[in-house]
């Protein structure tokens, strides 16, 4: 019997547990967590991004591609588990290949805040009225029959697509989890690492002007964890879904100055029109870009997972000073990708070019 503290919390457990995914990133703190906890994990992927004996002590690698309802049957082998924790399904046909291939007590499955309609993408301007704070009841969009289609164009409506797989169903009880922007340390999202990289050198952090009082709601890594690992832990009272968000959310220039808090340096904001983007650097790179995208300013509100978990949220502001910390390991450790800033050298030059105030240059 091993015991663990989740969220200040002692337990112990002595469970087994299906982990769907795990080889980067949320799936791959969350092995560690549960490994952490004393669960037994069985880690079912395909095994490309992480070898099978990469995997921590106490997990047992399942190999298969979840678009092989056969393989996952094999993989699994009749195997019951106190619980199944889904970190990597994309399209609903994912999620019932595993329902069909495994005995559970309960179902975890990560989705999206991208699957409530009021997020959808809205005009570049600085007059988009705010969202939120959205509640689990709120318009969803409709899931999308076609699941052969390009999964960036239509992944709200494959999210939605899973949620509903598992809601349908009366075998396992689902706990559907609704995060925002996940950060943290093993985050592949170019999200504050483009702050960082700026801060570092100096130089201005420059936002649409679209942007620039536009509200983001993050979630923590680690709270996300916790979440799952509370989800698991509680008993199963039938289906449930819950936003899972940071107990704060920030415009985009608050964030700004939390990383150059974070930073230890004086923060340079500087805004500039959003259409003026298109025009410096018609087709920049994903890092060179402003690293939030077309959907309004908008909260979660995290009501209900207080209600069932008794959890209330991670600090955005602790949560950035951790990843900051993070940022400089991988840093000194010559692990951080090299910035783009050529975006920005050619805003600013259109800055200094264009009018100010009285018609002379800024």
């Amino acid at each position: 019997m091993a015991w663990a503290r989740v969220a200040g919390r002692a337990t112990h457990v002595t469970a087994a547990v299906l982990l769907v995914g795990g080889g980067r990133f949320v799936g791959r703190r969350l092995l560690l967590a549960l490994l952490d906890c004393g669960y037994q994990v069985d880690v079912l992927n395909r095994g490309l991004a992480r070898a099978s004996d990469d995997l921590p002590p106490g997990a047992r690698h399942l190999r298969a591609d979840r678009e092989d309802a056969f393989a996952m049957r094999d993989a699994i082998g009749g195997r019951s588990y106190s619980a199944v924790f889904d970190t990597s399904g994309y399209r609903p046909r994912h999620v019932r290949t595993v329902l069909g291939s495994v005995t559970a007590e309960r179902y975890v499955y990560i989705s999206s805040c991208m699957v409530y309609s009021a997020l959808a993408p809205v005009a570049a301007t600085a007059d988009v009225p705010e969202v939120g704070p959205l509640s689990e009841d709120d318009e969803t969009v409709a899931p999308c029959e076609n699941e052969d289609g390009d999964l960036a164009v239509y992944y709200a409506s494959y999210k939605r697509g899973c949620e509903l797989a598992l809601l349908a169903q009366d075998r396992v009880p689902a706990i559907v989890l609704r995060p925002c922007g996940i950060y943290g340390a093993g985050d592949y999202w170019y999200r504050h690492d483009y702050f960082f990289d700026r801060l570092v050198r100096g130089r201005p952090v420059l936002i649409p002007d679209s942007h620039y009082g536009r509200k983001v709601h993050l979630t923590s890594v680690d709270g996300l964890t916790t979440v799952c690992l509370l989800a698991a832990q509680r008993p199963a009272r039938g289906h449930q879904v819950l936003n899972v968000v940071d107990a704060d959310a920030a415009t985009c220039a608050e964030l700004t100055e939390l990383c150059a808090q974070a930073a230890g340096v004086s923060s340079a904001v500087r805004g500039y029109p959003a259409a003026m983007a298109s025009t410096a650097v018609p087709h920049a790179r994903d890092r060179a870009r402003f690293p939030f995208g077309p959907e309004p300013g908008f909260s979660l509100s995290g009501t209900r997972a207080a209600r069932a978990l008794d959890w209330h949220g991670t600090s955005l502001r602790e949560g950035t000073s951790a990843l900051f910390a993070d940022f400089e390991r991988r840093r000194t450790a010559g692990l951080v990708g090299k910035p783009d800033f050529t975006l920005d050298d050619a805003l600013l030059r259109m800055l200094r070019a264009s009018p100010g105030p009285g018609g002379k240059p800024r």
